[in-house]
């Protein structure tokens, strides 16, 4: 029966490549290494590694069972996680989002549905989150696919615009200019109010030639935008004051992926 310590001690010395320095690494003895080396060949069944006079190393069939106790270490690491949250699913409401403004629709009506029930919010990418919601990992998502599974239910949230804020007299902004497109912006450097989330990906992928500038860590992004000579992001569901857009020009962003349509995901109908 493979044990997950030794499977662990094992890939290390694949690591290491010398049972000195596995033992090192684990802070266990050596002849603790040797022992597990050997349980590993009478585990598998078969031979493992090639032996010198002072030195071991992994044949072909270790390589490979290598390869494979890296996968069964992997698996187990995410049963325990999957388990974990799900339990604690079952005592905490949790939402998951791939932007925050939604979250800002959905959380007070949460509040007041389930008041006598913690809650719990995080941004996660899309993929993970409609995986979260298939195993009861979290009680809802919010993600931007019209997902069309028997056992979720789906419905539409929301919908949410991008613009770009600019400083009156921005080499962008000409006389005619009543919209800029993601190729127009590309190259110009941007503040952004998230290192996270759907709009930082989607503008990554878009603005290839630009730097993305984020708030410094504990600072208030309505007064570094305020103070910066350089373009933001805003959305139609931004709650900031309007002082932010003093003295700047605010236009809508034109291309694919400029507006996107959220929507909520459970697998119980009643929660959406």
């Amino acid at each position: 029966m493979l044990n997950l310590d030794e499977l662990k001690q094992f890939v290390t010395f694949a690591e290491m490549g010398t049972l000195s320095k596995t033992a090192d690494v684990l802070h266990v003895s050596q002849p603790t290494i040797t022992r597990t080396m050997q349980s590993m060949e009478e585990d598998f069944g078969v031979s493992l590694f090639t032996r010198s006079k002072n030195r071991i190393e992994f044949n072909d069939t270790g390589r490979l069972a290598v390869e494979y106790s890296r996968k069964i270490i992997t698996a187990a690491d995410d049963a325990l996680k999957m388990v974990r949250s799900y339990d604690s699913s079952l005592r905490i409401f949790k939402v998951k989002s791939c932007a925050v403004s939604p979250l800002a629709l959905i959380m007070p009506k949460l509040v007041t549905k389930y008041p006598d029930r913690p809650l719990s919010s995080e941004l996660s990418p899309e993929d993970l989150i409609i995986d979260s919601v298939r195993h009861n990992i979290c009680n809802i998502g919010i993600v931007t696919k019209n997902i069309s599974e028997e056992d979720i239910f789906c419905r539409e949230l929301a919908t949410e615009k991008l613009y770009i804020s600019l400083p009156k007299g921005h080499e962008l902004i000409k006389e005619s200019t009543q919209s800029l497109s993601f190729e127009e912006i590309d190259g110009t450097d941007c503040l952004i109010d998230s290192e996270r989330g759907i709009w930082t990906d989607l503008c990554y992928e878009k603005l290839p030639g630009s730097v993305l500038k984020f708030p410094k860590k504990g600072s208030d992004f309505e007064k570094e935008a305020k103070g910066s000579p350089i373009p933001f992001f805003a959305t139609d569901r931004n709650t900031w004051s309007d002082d932010i857009f003093r003295e700047r020009i605010t236009l809508p962003v034109t291309g694919e992926g400029s507006a996107i349509t959220y929507y909520l995901i459970s697998r119980e109908k009643e929660y959406i």
